[in-house]
Protein backbone atom coordinates (compact mmCIF):
# COMPACT_ATOMS: atom_id res chain seq x y z
CA UNK A 1 0.00 0.00 0.00
CA UNK A 2 1.56 3.13 -0.99
CA UNK A 3 -0.33 5.61 1.42
CA UNK A 4 -1.42 5.87 5.08
CA UNK A 5 -4.86 3.87 5.14
CA UNK A 6 -7.70 5.05 7.47
CA UNK A 7 -10.68 3.25 8.56
CA UNK A 8 -13.62 5.50 9.18
CA UNK A 9 -15.32 3.12 12.12
CA UNK A 10 -14.65 1.93 15.51
CA UNK A 11 -16.27 -1.14 14.58
CA UNK A 12 -13.92 -4.12 16.07
CA UNK A 13 -15.19 -6.75 13.49
CA UNK A 14 -14.53 -4.46 11.01
CA UNK A 15 -11.07 -3.76 12.03
CA UNK A 16 -10.06 -7.47 11.84
CA UNK A 17 -11.90 -7.66 8.89
CA UNK A 18 -9.45 -4.96 7.43
CA UNK A 19 -6.88 -6.20 9.41
CA UNK A 20 -6.92 -8.94 6.91
CA UNK A 21 -6.21 -7.31 3.94
CA UNK A 22 -3.98 -4.23 5.49
CA UNK A 23 -2.41 -5.38 8.31
CA UNK A 24 -1.20 -1.34 9.01
CA UNK A 25 -3.39 1.17 8.96
CA UNK A 26 -5.55 4.09 11.30
CA UNK A 27 -8.54 3.63 12.98
CA UNK A 28 -10.74 7.19 12.83
CA UNK A 29 -14.30 6.85 13.71
CA UNK A 30 -16.20 9.59 11.68
CA UNK A 31 -18.67 11.24 14.06
CA UNK A 32 -21.88 11.44 12.87
CA UNK A 33 -25.99 10.05 13.19
CA UNK A 34 -25.98 6.85 11.58
CA UNK A 35 -29.97 6.54 11.99
CA UNK A 36 -31.34 5.48 9.05
CA UNK A 37 -33.82 7.51 7.14
CA UNK A 38 -37.51 6.76 7.54
CA UNK A 39 -40.46 6.88 5.63
CA UNK A 40 -41.53 4.07 2.97
CA UNK A 41 -40.00 3.10 -0.55
CA UNK A 42 -36.02 3.48 0.58
CA UNK A 43 -33.49 2.23 -1.51
CA UNK A 44 -31.50 0.22 1.17
CA UNK A 45 -28.03 0.50 -1.58
CA UNK A 46 -28.62 3.93 -1.80
CA UNK A 47 -29.00 4.31 1.93
CA UNK A 48 -26.13 2.09 2.86
CA UNK A 49 -23.80 4.23 0.22
CA UNK A 50 -24.87 7.76 1.61
CA UNK A 51 -24.00 6.94 5.06
CA UNK A 52 -20.89 5.33 4.21
CA UNK A 53 -19.91 8.00 1.61
CA UNK A 54 -20.72 10.34 4.82
CA UNK A 55 -17.74 8.75 6.67
CA UNK A 56 -15.52 8.69 4.51
CA UNK A 57 -16.04 12.54 3.34
CA UNK A 58 -16.00 13.58 7.00
CA UNK A 59 -13.00 11.26 8.22
CA UNK A 60 -11.11 12.77 4.82
CA UNK A 61 -10.68 16.29 5.42
CA UNK A 62 -8.68 15.42 8.44
CA UNK A 63 -6.54 13.36 6.86
CA UNK A 64 -6.12 14.51 3.19
CA UNK A 65 -3.23 12.28 1.95
CA UNK A 66 -4.47 8.94 3.52
CA UNK A 67 -6.80 6.32 1.34
CA UNK A 68 -9.85 6.55 3.82
CA UNK A 69 -12.20 3.84 4.01
CA UNK A 70 -15.81 4.22 5.39
CA UNK A 71 -18.27 1.46 5.12
CA UNK A 72 -21.94 0.97 6.50
CA UNK A 73 -24.32 -2.33 6.80
CA UNK A 74 -27.97 -2.47 6.65
CA UNK A 75 -30.43 -5.41 6.43
CA UNK A 76 -33.61 -5.16 4.55
CA UNK A 77 -36.03 -7.55 4.55
CA UNK A 78 -38.60 -6.23 1.43
CA UNK A 79 -38.81 -2.70 2.03
CA UNK A 80 -38.26 -2.39 5.48
CA UNK A 81 -34.58 -1.28 6.86
CA UNK A 82 -32.94 -2.71 9.87
CA UNK A 83 -30.15 -0.39 11.24
CA UNK A 84 -28.70 -0.92 15.33
CA UNK A 85 -31.69 -1.49 17.60
CA UNK A 86 -31.81 1.08 20.09
CA UNK A 87 -33.52 -0.92 23.01
CA UNK A 88 -33.86 -4.54 23.84
CA UNK A 89 -37.74 -4.42 22.59
CA UNK A 90 -36.22 -3.32 19.16
CA UNK A 91 -33.88 -5.55 19.06
CA UNK A 92 -36.41 -7.95 19.56
CA UNK A 93 -38.95 -6.87 17.06
CA UNK A 94 -36.21 -6.82 14.39
CA UNK A 95 -35.43 -10.72 15.28
CA UNK A 96 -38.99 -11.73 15.40
CA UNK A 97 -39.35 -9.45 11.64
CA UNK A 98 -36.30 -11.73 10.13
CA UNK A 99 -37.73 -14.75 11.73
CA UNK A 100 -38.29 -17.53 9.08
CA UNK A 101 -37.84 -15.23 6.11
CA UNK A 102 -35.05 -14.40 3.88
CA UNK A 103 -33.33 -10.88 4.31
CA UNK A 104 -30.67 -8.88 2.03
CA UNK A 105 -27.49 -7.56 4.10
CA UNK A 106 -25.93 -4.34 2.07
CA UNK A 107 -22.89 -2.96 2.89
CA UNK A 108 -21.15 -0.28 1.03
CA UNK A 109 -17.80 1.14 1.22
CA UNK A 110 -16.48 4.23 -0.15
CA UNK A 111 -12.57 5.37 -0.47
CA UNK A 112 -11.54 8.68 -0.74
CA UNK A 113 -8.16 9.95 -0.80
CA UNK A 114 -8.60 13.67 -0.88
CA UNK A 115 -5.35 15.18 -2.16
CA UNK A 116 -5.58 13.43 -5.52
CA UNK A 117 -9.19 13.89 -5.30
CA UNK A 118 -9.67 9.80 -5.64
CA UNK A 119 -12.98 8.48 -4.95
CA UNK A 120 -14.74 5.83 -5.59
CA UNK A 121 -16.94 3.21 -3.59
CA UNK A 122 -18.64 -0.49 -4.20
CA UNK A 123 -21.81 -2.39 -2.80
CA UNK A 124 -22.14 -5.89 -2.07
CA UNK A 125 -24.89 -7.77 -1.25
CA UNK A 126 -25.53 -10.90 0.66
CA UNK A 127 -28.84 -13.72 1.47
CA UNK A 128 -29.29 -14.70 4.96
CA UNK A 129 -32.22 -17.16 5.76
CA UNK A 130 -33.06 -17.76 9.22
CA UNK A 131 -34.97 -20.60 10.31
CA UNK A 132 -38.22 -19.57 12.42
CA UNK A 133 -37.43 -18.63 15.82
CA UNK A 134 -38.63 -18.93 19.10
CA UNK A 135 -39.84 -16.05 21.44
CA UNK A 136 -37.85 -17.49 24.15
CA UNK A 137 -34.53 -18.26 21.85
CA UNK A 138 -34.99 -14.38 20.85
CA UNK A 139 -35.17 -13.32 24.37
CA UNK A 140 -32.41 -15.20 25.45
CA UNK A 141 -30.45 -13.79 22.36
CA UNK A 142 -30.91 -10.26 23.41
CA UNK A 143 -30.35 -10.95 26.90
CA UNK A 144 -26.74 -11.44 25.73
CA UNK A 145 -26.19 -7.48 24.38
CA UNK A 146 -24.69 -9.02 21.48
CA UNK A 147 -27.24 -7.22 19.16
CA UNK A 148 -27.09 -3.42 20.32
CA UNK A 149 -24.13 -2.62 17.94
CA UNK A 150 -25.22 -4.57 14.74
CA UNK A 151 -27.27 -3.79 12.33
CA UNK A 152 -30.13 -6.39 11.90
CA UNK A 153 -29.57 -6.97 15.87
CA UNK A 154 -27.82 -10.50 15.32
CA UNK A 155 -24.18 -11.12 14.84
CA UNK A 156 -23.84 -13.74 12.60
CA UNK A 157 -20.57 -14.98 13.37
CA UNK A 158 -21.76 -15.27 17.31
CA UNK A 159 -24.95 -16.65 19.03
CA UNK A 160 -26.88 -15.40 16.06
CA UNK A 161 -24.94 -18.41 13.98
CA UNK A 162 -27.45 -21.10 14.70
CA UNK A 163 -30.33 -18.62 13.47
CA UNK A 164 -28.95 -19.03 9.93
CA UNK A 165 -30.62 -21.89 7.89
CA UNK A 166 -29.34 -20.10 4.23
CA UNK A 167 -26.49 -17.80 3.04
CA UNK A 168 -26.06 -16.81 -0.22
CA UNK A 169 -22.85 -14.56 -0.99
CA UNK A 170 -20.17 -12.81 1.09
CA UNK A 171 -20.60 -13.92 4.44
CA UNK A 172 -17.80 -11.70 5.71
CA UNK A 173 -20.03 -8.84 4.54
CA UNK A 174 -22.53 -10.13 6.90
CA UNK A 175 -20.27 -9.52 9.44
CA UNK A 176 -19.43 -5.78 8.45
CA UNK A 177 -16.89 -5.89 5.85
CA UNK A 178 -16.72 -7.87 2.40
CA UNK A 179 -12.96 -8.79 1.95
CA UNK A 180 -12.97 -10.86 -1.24
CA UNK A 181 -14.65 -7.54 -3.10
CA UNK A 182 -12.37 -5.31 -0.88
CA UNK A 183 -9.76 -6.67 -2.04
CA UNK A 184 -10.57 -6.88 -5.55
CA UNK A 185 -11.37 -3.38 -5.78
CA UNK A 186 -8.13 -2.29 -4.25
CA UNK A 187 -6.05 -4.04 -6.40
CA UNK A 188 -8.10 -2.53 -9.33
CA UNK A 189 -7.93 0.80 -8.21
CA UNK A 190 -3.98 0.29 -8.00
CA UNK A 191 -4.04 0.30 -3.68
CA UNK A 192 -2.84 -3.46 -3.81
CA UNK A 193 -0.34 -5.02 -5.88
CA UNK A 194 -1.77 -7.76 -7.60
CA UNK A 195 -1.41 -11.53 -6.24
Amino acid sequence: MGCEVVLASRSPRRIDLLRTVVPDFIVDPADLDESLPSGGDLDPEAVAAELAARKADEVAVRHPNSLVIGADTVVALDSTLFGKPESPGDAERMLHGLSGKTHRVITAVAFRLRSQSISFDFRETTRVTFRELTHEEISRYVATGEPFDKAGGYAVQGGAREFVAALSGDYDNVVGLPVTRLKKELKSAGFLAAD
